[in-house]
């Protein structure tokens, strides 16, 4: 693609994220976002990173921890400054995923509707204007950084080491950003499968990543006596995940995911066929470190955000196979989808005062 071209997709994709989200910049601090700035005060600063680090529930947690920090150094008690850097945060997020479009399994028409439909997107809203729920922001930037990096290391000649090593460092952040981020490793091994690479070069580039996931898990399982939600009720290993999973996975793919399947089968059945395993082993991937819920048969809405990338890759490839076949569906297309993202957003207090309640 064009400079030029890059440019204006670019900027429109932002323009996209800023839009939607402009009228939740109002929103005010509620409870869970005063104890995430109390989390900032007490952890962020770097002589009590050590005290973090000895917390074994908010060390995943780190990357929030230390922003809110430095959030309240730079602006002080401001809900605005507080919601722009979700905001902000979100932005780059749809930035990320436009520079998929640089993989060449991707391509750039395909990496600029997915990047489109995530900004406006209406399912992982909560993540975006609750400013507690930062951590699933940062774990998503961390996340599509590292198998960004590690896509180019196995695809680009030259340079395999700096991504490679750019890539596990990414996953560090990402693991210091939520439990979540074990998923990329998921991840990792999707884009090898792409790539067809072999079996024995798939594992020595895969075992770092799955060394690290399998430390950082036995590090949470072995403080789980310190863990407050491993004893409250509200998590257990014994929950039924499999239906909480599928009611996730329905729940995130209604109505704009059931469409653009129902698409890509009728119109673009080698997208289905490539695309549709992809896109729904990435949904049940990002979504499963979530799915130990007692108190709910759903993941709330703010721990879809991470899956919210595979339906909306669903999505793009559904609008250009509409916009191949006749461009003025497609651009009709395109207004309903944006049109929908952005009406939600006329009462965020309401949307969120919902999901907080139900979750």
């Amino acid at each position: 693609m064009k400079r030029s071209k890059l440019a204006g997709a670019l900027l429109f994709v932002c323009a996209m994220a800023v839009i939607a989200y402009l009228p939740a910049q109002r929103l005010p601090f509620i409870a869970d976002d005063y104890l995430q700035i109390k989390l900032g005060r007490d952890y962020g600063p770097m002589h009590s990173w050590p005290a973090l680090l000895r917390d074994p529930l908010y060390r995943c947690r780190s990357t929030s921890v230390v922003l809110t920090y430095w959030t309240e150094r730079v602006a002080g008690l401001n809900p605005v400054a507080f919601n722009f850097s979700s905001l902000l945060l979100h932005v780059a997020n749809c930035a990320l995923v436009l520079a998929f479009g640089a993989w060449r399994a991707v391509g750039w028409k395909l990496a600029f509707g997915t990047a489109a439909f995530f900004a406006v997107a209406e399912g992982h809203q909560e993540a975006v204007i609750w400013y507690a729920a930062i951590p699933e922001l940062l774990v998503f930037l961390f996340s599509a950084a590292c198998c960004l990096a590690f896509v180019f290391s196995i695809t680009r000649s030259g340079s395999h080491l700096l991504w490679y090593s750019t890539a596990l460092v990414s996953f560090l952040f990402a693991l210091a950003s939520k439990e979540s981020g074990v998923a990329v490793v998921g991840a990792l091994l999707l884009a090898c499968i792409v790539e067809r690479m072999p079996l024995r070069r798939s594992v020595l580039l895969l075992t770092p990543f799955g060394v690290l996931a399998c430390f950082y898990a036995y590090a949470i399982f072995a403080s789980s006596s310190d863990i407050l939600h491993f004893h409250d009720g509200a998590f257990s290993l014994n929950a039924p995940f499999p239906k909480t999973i599928f009611n996730s996975s329905i729940r995130l793919l209604w109505f704009w995911g059931i469409a653009a399947i129902v698409v890509l089968a009728t119109w673009n059945r080698a997208a289905a066929r490539t695309l549709l395993p992809a896109s729904l082993c990435w949904v049940g991937i990002s979504l499963f470190p979530y799915s130990f819920l007692t108190y709910m048969n759903r993941v709330p809405s703010r721990h879809t955000y991470l899956a919210s990338l595979g339906l909306s890759v669903l999505v793009g490839a559904a609008v250009l196979s509409v916009a191949g076949r006749k461009r003025s569906w497609g651009i009709a297309l395109i207004t309903v989808i944006i049109g929908s993202g952005r009406s939600w957003m006329s009462s965020p207090q309401s949307i969120l005062s919902i999901e907080i309640a139900a979750s």
